[in-house]
């Protein structure tokens, strides 16, 4: 994991590999066993689920599969198959993208620079604290993962994914004791996410993220321990 000014990126994932749908047509209802992503009044409990859990992004990715032309193969599909390969694609993406937002934003807050040089100055000393604010803000996450498709065990089409969610932070009061974020006082963080498939965007969502949520730190985040990675 890299970090860039106040911009959290991730490394790319590895290959994920999946098979092909027979040619013919399965027969039944498609597009509808996913169920519609619910409606809730907190932040969603991971990516995956908020990004691509309605059935819309299969049936989106399933469109996107069959259009390239390196795979003319599958333009045979109906539109029940389609959606089947789909929701392969979206079920591979959902392995890897499983993330809490909120353990993102916190992420990204863990590696921000003047939080980090408070923590150097006040690590070691029980009762050091120091006042920290942030100004407006992004936390950017992203993950690009490749999807490996097979028919009869043989590759006819790799897809490049990319899934970004950017985090847009006001002003940001945070307290540093003993070199640990203890505190964060804020309003609202919006949260734009979306998923790419071969640059064509499948879903693109957004929320707000009461950043209350976000402080519930218990002991405190450890920016000590970010040091030691960013040194190592």
């Amino acid at each position: 994991m890299t970090v860039s000014g106040n911009t959290l990126t991730t490394s790319t994932l590895p290959t994920t590999t999946l098979s092909a749908p027979a040619l013919p047509e399965p027969t039944g209802q498609s597009g509808t066993d996913q169920g519609s992503a619910a409606a809730s009044s907190g932040p969603p409990s991971d990516i995956a689920t908020w990004l691509l859990g309605d059935p819309s992004a299969a049936t989106e990715a399933g469109a996107v599969v069959v259009a390239q032309p390196r795979a003319r193969l599958l333009g045979q599909l109906g539109q029940a198959a389609r959606e089947s390969l789909g929701r392969q694609v979206v079920g591979a993406l959902q392995s890897v993208i499983g993330e809490d937002p909120v353990e993102l934003l916190r992420a990204g807050w863990a590696r921000n620079r003047a939080l980090l040089t408070a923590a150097r100055e006040t690590a070691g000393h029980a009762h050091a604290e120091q006042l920290v604010q942030l100004a407006e803000h992004q936390v950017t996450f992203a993950h690009e993962p490749t999807v490996d498709m097979l028919l009869d065990e043989i590759e006819i089409l790799v897809l490049a994914a990319k899934v970004e969610v950017i985090f847009d932070v006001g002003r940001v009061d945070a307290v540093v004791r003993s070199g640990r974020l203890v505190t964060v006082s804020a309003g609202h963080a919006k949260v734009n996410g979306s998923v790419s498939i071969e640059d064509k965007k499948i879903v693109e969502r957004t929320f707000d993220l009461p950043l209350e949520l976000v402080v519930e730190l218990g002991g405190g985040i450890d920016l000590q321990r970010a040091l030691l990675d960013l040194s190592g």
